[in-house]
């Protein structure tokens, strides 16, 4: 009884550490990025680093400063502010996880849940996470391994027999609280009798958890020198871009100081006493490609279609910027919702981090749109090689309030809409005879001008409602 209760304290303790591994004052920042895509290809760059409830979707692209949004599904692997980051199947489902460790047996962080909370109108999620440990498809959360851990440790190294003898005997340092030297124990013995097979990434070859083919330290060395080159010359380029002082007509005409708690309409009489503004910017335009099963997952045959996962290409709707400022402006009785281009703002160092200056602004609160066409191709309808599919428009946002309460200026995540206006195709048939699928193939399948009246209906709908779900 010692032993269990033991355990379980032990695995608070080790559960309890998670939280460390995700700093809230970071969420929204952007950091030097690194991405190996599933093509091979290796791009360095800046990118902003998501609240881990978004960062784990497989769904939702990785957002950089210097190349737009990414599909993740176009990636194998990503390191930022020092995580690497992976898609891995987990007790949640199919997510994007930390990599803490690499090897035969992969050690994982994974979000178990979001808690959600709301404060003044504004919905925080909270993670809440556990580790996990495989190999070749057998995987022990600390939960399942913190109880049979001598059994259960002991089968997955079992092939190293005097590590599994020594799990067995209860040795002094191979116990569960301890159980991370087992697995690099245990991964360093793997390597050496199996040179080569791991392919580790870079990142792993620094801290002596990498094998033959891991680098060098001189190779790591000069890998970050490139790399930080790289960013710092992105960097240049970004500010270069932009003003170096904010334009007299849009400068902030005093301090944003919002109370504790605000409603939406309050805050608009508030921004008009004040002379605040809310700026409209369209952050993406995506056309994307979904085919699988069920639509989304991956495909049963990459070889039917020619590609496999999700392909994303530009698209732009015209007038869809001015449309939504005008209804935003006619919901709330106002006229301070303005189209506003990024490029207009200028920057500041934030932990030598450029920032987007909206403080230094009128526009108080930004509304970042994403206008998404989505074709959805389900391949297990259908005789093999068949589906059938379907094409939507749909916007979405994203609203952050810039304050200077206590004279610390911050920024405040007010909303998510997921659905501000959603319209979706009658479905088509795909027949393998029709040739490899594209999107101008998938374009000549659907009545657009039938969506774009479902969608801008149901679009109107929403922004009708709208001041009942934000207050």
């Amino acid at each position: 009884m010692n032993k269990k209760i033991l355990s379980v304290f032990c695995l608070l303790l080790i559960q309890g550490q998670l939280f460390a591994q995700f700093n809230p004052s970071d969420y929204g920042k952007s950091f030097d990025c690194t991405i190996i895509f599933k093509s091979g290809e290796t791009k360095k760059l800046y990118a902003k680093y998501s609240h881990p409830g978004i960062q784990m979707g497989t769904k939702n692209p990785l957002e950089t400063n210097t190349a737009g949004n990414i599909d993740k599904g176009l990636i194998e692997t990503f390191y930022m502010n020092n995580q690497c980051w992976v898609e891995r199947s987990t007790p949640a489902g199919m997510q994007w996880v930390i990599l803490n460790r690499q090897g035969v047996i992969e050690h994982i962080t994974y979000i178990t849940t979001a808690v959600k909370t709301s404060n003044a109108g504004t919905d925080n999620f909270t993670p809440v996470t556990s580790d996990l440990i495989s190999k070749n498809g057998q995987s022990e959360t600390n939960a399942s391994l913190v109880l049979g851990y001598k059994k259960k440790m002991s089968q997955l190294v079992s092939d190293y027999a005097e590590l599994a003898s020594k799990v067995t005997n209860e040795e002094k340092g191979y116990g569960f609280i301890t159980y991370l030297n087992v697995v690099d124990e245990y991964n360093a013995w793997f390597e050496k009798n199996n040179p080569g097979k791991i392919k580790y990434y870079p990142w792993f070859g620094k801290n002596g958890k990498g094998g033959s083919n891991a680098p060098t330290i001189g190779e790591v060395k000069q890998a970050i020198k490139e790399t930080k080159d790289s960013v710092a010359n992105a960097k240049k380029e970004f500010a270069a871009s932009r003003p170096v002082t904010v334009a007299a007509e849009i400068a902030s005409l005093k301090p944003n100081l919002p109370p504790k708690k605000e409603a939406f309409t309050a805050k608009i009489k508030r921004y008009e006493a004040d002379g605040h503004k809310i700026a409209v910017v369209m952050q993406d335009q995506k056309t994307r490609l979904f085919i699988g099963e069920g639509g989304i997952a991956g495909m049963k045959d990459p070889k039917i279609v020619g590609f496999e996962g999700v392909v994303e290409a530009e698209f732009v709707q015209p007038g869809i910027l001015d449309e939504t400022v005008a209804e935003l402006n006619k919901v709330y009785g106002t006229t301070i919702f303005t189209a506003v281009q990024q490029v207009q703002i200028p920057l500041k160092q934030i932990k030598n981090m450029p920032v987007d200056d909206w403080w230094s602004t009128r526009y108080k609160t930004v509304v970042s749109l994403s206008h998404i066409r989505q074709f959805s191709c389900n391949t297990d309808m259908l005789n093999e090689g068949d589906f059938e599919g379907s094409g939507s428009l749909g916007l979405y946002a994203n609203v952050f309030e810039y304050t200077d309460n206590e004279g610390k200026q911050d920024t405040d995540v007010l909303k998510r809409l997921y659905n501000l206006g959603f319209g979706n195709s009658d479905s088509f048939k795909y027949k393998k005879a029709d040739g490899f699928v594209n999107f101008e193939i998938l374009d000549t399948k659907i009545d657009w001008d039938k969506v774009k009246q479902r969608y801008t209906k149901k679009r109107q709908d929403q922004f009708a409602k709208l001041v009942e779900k934000w207050d």
